[in-house]
Formats: C-alpha cells, sequence, structure tokens
C-alpha cells in the first residue's frame, strides 16, 4: 500500500465501529429526523451541529463526552498501530543532509499525522496527546513526537521544520490549516496519515504535498486513511470523492454535459435527513439512495423549469404571430 510518487493509491485502514459508536449514529439520525420534521427548534439543534457531533464521533466519542471512556480497538489505536510499526521498519534508514549533501549522522524517516479535531488542550481530553502517551509507551522518545501547535511564531515553525527535515523529529502531528503552505519537511517524508477528513478536496492534494514533493529522498511514501466504519468518515470521504471527479471534469473540459453540480467552496456536512441517515446507517446503499433522492430532485426542478420556458416560449409565439398578421394589416394602408 505505498503510494509512489509517480503513480499509486492510499492506503485505507478500516476501523470497525464500536457498539456505543453504533448506538450514538442512531441517535444522530433521530436527531436529524427530528430537526426536518421542525420538532425541534434551529437553536436547540440543526444540521450543522449534528454533522459536527458526527465527525467528532467519528475521531472518538471522547471528544463529546470524556466520561465515555477507552473504547478498545478505536481509530487511535488503530492509527498508533500503523505508526508503531512504520517507525519500527524505518528508524535506522539513512538519509544525506538536505543542505550539504553529505550522509546525515541522525537515522531514521519522518511519518506526518493531518488530524483537524481534537487538538491538543491542556484542559480536557484531545486525540494528539493521546497518540504521544501510546507511541511512548511503546518505546518511542517523547521529545521526538512533536505537534505543529507547540510553535508560536514563525522562529519557532522554522526551527520544528528543520528538525523534521535533518532527523530530529520521528512524528510530527498537525491539522490542514497550520501544515498546510510553507511546510517544508518534506526530505525524510516515508509516511503521510490522515486521521479524519478534511473540507475540500484541494486540502486533501495540499496534505499530500507535504510529503510527495520534490526534495523527498525516500522514493516511496506510504499515504493511508484512517477511516472508521458505520460513522461520519465514509460521508465524508464519499463526499470529497463526488466532488473531486466534478473538479476534474471542469479542469481537463471531460465533460459532455452543459452543466455541472456540486459545491466546490463549501463544506461537506450533509444538509438533510437523508444524508445524516445514510452515515448514520454505515449501509453504502442507503449513501446511494440518497444520492439518487437527491438527483431526482434536481432532475424534477429542471423538468419544471423546461415546461415553464416551453410555456413562456409558446405565449411569445402566439404574441409574434399576431404581430406579423397586424403587421401585414398595416403595410398596404402605409
Amino acid at each position: 500500500s505505498l503510494w509512489r510518487i509517480s503513480q499509486g493509491e492510499a492506503d485505507v485502514i478500516l476501523v470497525p465501529a464500536s457498539e456505543d459508536l453504533s448506538d450514538y449514529m442512531k441517535t444522530l439520525g433521530q436527531r436529524a429526523k427530528d430537526v426536518e420534521d421542525r420538532r425541534v427548534r434551529p437553536d436547540e439543534d440543526n444540521m450543522l451541529k449534528i454533522g459536527s457531533d458526527g465527525r467528532k464521533a467519528a475521531l472518538d466519542l471522547r471528544l463529546l463526552d470524556a466520561t465515555n471512556g477507552y473504547q478498545p480497538g478505536c481509530k487511535i489505536d488503530a492509527a498508533v498501530d500503523e505508526l508503531h510499526k512504520v517507525w519500527l521498519a524505518t528508524r535506522d534508514n539513512s538519509y544525506a543532509d538536505p543542505i550539504t549533501g553529505e550522509a546525515s549522522t541522525h537515522r531514521g524517516a519522518l511519518q506526518i499525522v493531518f488530524c483537524d479535531l481534537s487538538t491538543p488542550n491542556s484542559d480536557r481530553w484531545d486525540a494528539y496527546n493521546e497518540i504521544r502517551d501510546q507511541l511512548v509507551a511503546r518505546g518511542m522518545d517523547r521529545g521526538r513526537i512533536r505537534f505543529i501547535h507547540e510553535a508560536k511564531n514563525d522562529a519557532e515553525k522554522a526551527r520544528m521544520f528543520e528538525a523534521c527535515r535533518t532527523g530530529g523529529v520521528d512524528i510530527i502531528i498537525g491539522s490542514t490549516e497550520k501544515m498546510g503552505t510553507g511546510t517544508n519537511i518534506q526530505a525524510r517524508a516515508i509516511h503521510l496519515m490522515n486521521l479524519d477528513a478534511p473540507w475540500r478536496p484541494a486540502d486533501v492534494e495540499q496534505r499530500i504535498g507535504r510529503a510527495i514533493r520534490q526534495g523527498n529522498q525516500n522514493p516511496e511514501v506510504a499515504i493511508s486513511h484512517v477511516v472508521t466504519e458505520g460513522s461520519f468518515d465514509t460521508f465524508m470521504w464519499q463526499t470529497l470523492s463526488r466532488k473531486q471527479r466534478f473538479i476534474e471534469q471542469v479542469m481537463t473540459g471531460r465533460g459532455t454535459g452543459r452543466s455541472v453540480e456540486g459545491d466546490i467552496e463549501g463544506g461537506t456536512l450533509p444538509t438533510n435527513y437523508n444524508e445524516i441517515m445514510a452515515a448514520s446507517s454505515g449501509n453504502p446503499l442507503i449513501f446511494e439512495l440518497a444520492t439518487a433522492q437527491q438527483e431526482l430532485t434536481r432532475l424534477t426542478r429542471l423538468e419544471r423549469a423546461h415546461a415553464e420556458s416551453q410555456r413562456s416560449l409558446g405565449r411569445r409565439r402566439s404574441y409574434a404571430e399576431a404581430g406579423v398578421a397586424d403587421a401585414r394589416a398595416t403595410i398596404p394602408r402605409l
């Protein structure tokens, strides 16, 4: 499951949903139904809040309530397993100094983890510290597992990036916003992990571009997406895939239609009950049904618009024909 710089595909690490998560997803479906049927006020609950809670639950239920406790086999456990495995396999890799080109005395590759949710917080549980604590418990050096949020200014960020390039960091964890454009850490990058789904296809490309870019000394880079089955992860990644298809259609000019449906810059959170139910069910067929229903709604609107256009053209034709008759009657008199 290696992503070659020239070609390849990402590895999807599927994590089964826990019983508690499955139960919580059902409550999200009921909340969405209540919002759809207007049984709650918008300030009490809405699709945005439901979608946000769904994304948090897909990462870890402790984000919603710290008393939920640890769920064995959760997404973070799967991520830690993969990160530790790659570290064991690459900690003795040799690299050249990115400035001088001479062999570096520091060994070891770099792993990059993207997570936009649950950033470091000293007042509550967060995914960043949980990952680091678990990795340290397995024998990794705490000081070589860094968070981008530790850099408070450009100077500190530059020093952190230099450490990533020269072998001083084993794993760096950050968000799309803080570790996007200008993050020059690719020299030793051997593995990039997406712990959650960003908002736009461009964000995915931005993330992957931190590793797959000029200056990386590794001939191959592993890209992995950690996805919780039967959760909002499925909805987010499927929506990103759908957006990417129509963006590519526009950019390459391969589309045969006169219009392209989609939201390029907006968020990917579900906006109606059917989408919530598709995300909460974990059944891809229900998601396909929701997509088909959306398409039916769009085509129905187009059909009505076409019929109204035909009626309008019919009226204009009648007026024009009457005008022609009046003009022909007027010509002899003129």
